[in-house]
């Protein structure tokens, strides 16, 4: 569940990944404004919070593990397919949509999982779950920040977290 919520909560970074993104798009010749690239941060977030709790009642209709495996692979999917976008408003639909429907399907499995698993621990389990996902934030802004400074694309960096977060999701959801 942490290593999931590690995935997850990458949206949090967005803020290190940001001037990144405007400075590519302003190489492609675009003059971006702040609340353009803003944008796709609330809507990823709007869908997170949206399909979070739409998502509940699969988790005990399908398990957890295939729960976990959709929304890993959309989460992933997302971050993959925001590296194509070719403006700030392309990422709306590539990242914030695709990542936002992903993390808020996948959020709740891990949660429910380990409160079964732990009954007599419950809020140690669950607490050590999200703790995943908060922790998210400063894993991925210091790797981000160590690959932009090694010299790797802003873009570059959206794919190899997206087929991390596809893969671990996937492979730990089993």
């Amino acid at each position: 569940g942490i290593m999931i919520h590690l995935c997850l909560g990458s949206i949090y970074a967005y803020g290190v990944l940001r001037n990144p993104l405007q400075e590519h798009f302003e190489s492609m010749g675009l003059a971006p404004t702040a609340m353009e690239m803003t944008w796709p941060f609330i809507t990823f977030l709007a869908f997170f919070s949206i399909t979070m709790p739409l998502a509940g009642p699969y988790i005990q209709k399908y398990g957890p593990m295939n729960v976990s495996m959709v929304g890993g692979l959309l989460c992933g999917l997302g971050w993959i397919a925001a590296s194509f976008a070719s403006s700030p408003l392309m990422l709306i639909p590539l990242y914030g949509i695709i990542g936002g429907v992903g993390v808020g399907i996948a959020y709740g499995a891990p949660i429910a999982a380990s409160a079964l698993w732990f009954p007599d621990k419950r809020g140690l389990a669950v607490g050590l779950t999200v703790l995943g996902f908060g922790f998210s934030s400063a894993v991925i802004t210091y790797t981000s920040r160590f690959l932009l400074d090694i010299g790797w694309g802003i873009m570059s960096i959206f794919v190899l977290f997206g087929f991390v977060f596809l893969t671990v999701s996937i492979l730990i959801s089993m």
